[in-house]
Formats: structure tokens, sequence, C-alpha cells
């Protein structure tokens, strides 16, 4: 039975959120990592917008030194967050997954 994408990603970003609702916010490590397996999973699936969903994570890191991001991705946090946020993810159907993917790039 196929899983309907849209609550998945809604939940990756709502839990991301937080980590970024303040104007000057702390990175927050599961929240990035939430974010970023969602728009790798996407780039996967779409490799002509890879670009396009990278620069939306760009943003979120806006602030904070390159140092400050590798050490938060380097962080066990953030591994395990992004990984249980990929394998939730996979268990989606690829018609789902397309669509939810597109939403991203509106």
């Amino acid at each position: 039975m196929a899983k309907n994408i849209r609550p998945v990603l809604c939940l990756l970003l709502a839990t991301a959120a937080p980590g970024f609702a303040l104007s000057e916010p702390a990175l927050d490590s599961e929240a990035m990592a939430k974010l970023q397996s969602a728009l790798d999973f996407c780039s996967q699936r779409n490799p002509a917008a890879a670009d396009r969903y990278q620069e939306q994570a760009k943003r979120f890191t806006q602030g904070a030194t390159e140092d400050e991001v590798a050490q938060l991705r380097a962080s066990e946090d953030y591994k395990s967050a992004y990984e249980s946020g990929l394998a939730a993810l996979r268990e989606v159907s690829e018609q789902d997954a397309a669509g939810a993917c597109n939403g991203f790039l509106r």
C-alpha cells in the first residue's frame, strides 16, 4: 500500500520549522537534517532540479559559517535525524514523491 508523501514531508518540515522560525536562529541539527534529507531525496528523483533544491538548503544556513555548518553535519544527532528522514521518505510511492518534490520548486 502506497503511503502519501505529503504527510511525511509535512511532518519532516514541521519538525524542522521551529529551528528556522527565529530571526537569528541557532542552527538546529535535527531540523537541518530533516530538511536536507527531504531536499536530497527530491534531488535524487529529479536530478535536473538538484541545484534548485540545494539552493533552498543554503537559505537556512545563511548567517552561519561553513565551519558551523560542517560541525553540525558531523554531529551524531544530525546523522541520525538525516537517516531517519530518508527512511521515512523511501516508504512513499514514486508518484507521490514526484508530486511532493515538485511542490518544493514552486
